[in-house]
């Protein structure tokens, strides 16, 4: 579902934003789950952004940056693990030419 300022067309100008709610449809669940204590773990939290550049009403270019830590400790990961993770996600910006302006 579209969220926040733009059904209200309550938008600051030139830049657009629209916020996205996301729901996870019945059929990842199993019954079972519930008892298993699998539900939190399918439901972990984490933050998505979708980036993209309209070109004459298409979409020509598309890209996902997704902060996974929250989802990670929440599902027990060890502390070494996620700073290896947080390392390579590190590695993986700084490698985008859109970064470079900000780390010289």
């Amino acid at each position: 579902d579209v969220v926040g300022s733009f059904p209200l067309r309550a938008l600051a100008l030139p830049a657009l934003t629209v916020d996205l709610a996301v729901e996870m449809p019945a059929r990842c669940f199993a019954d079972r789950d519930v008892k298993a204590h699998a539900y939190t773990d399918k439901r972990a939290m984490f933050l998505g952004v979708a980036i993209l550049r309209l070109e004459g009403g298409l979409v020509a270019e598309y890209r996902e940056v997704a902060e996974t830590a929250p989802a990670f400790v929440q599902m027990g990961f060890a502390p070494e693990r996620l700073a290896r993770i947080a390392a390579r996600q590190g590695e993986a910006l700084r490698a985008q030419p859109e970064w470079r302006r900000h780390l010289d």
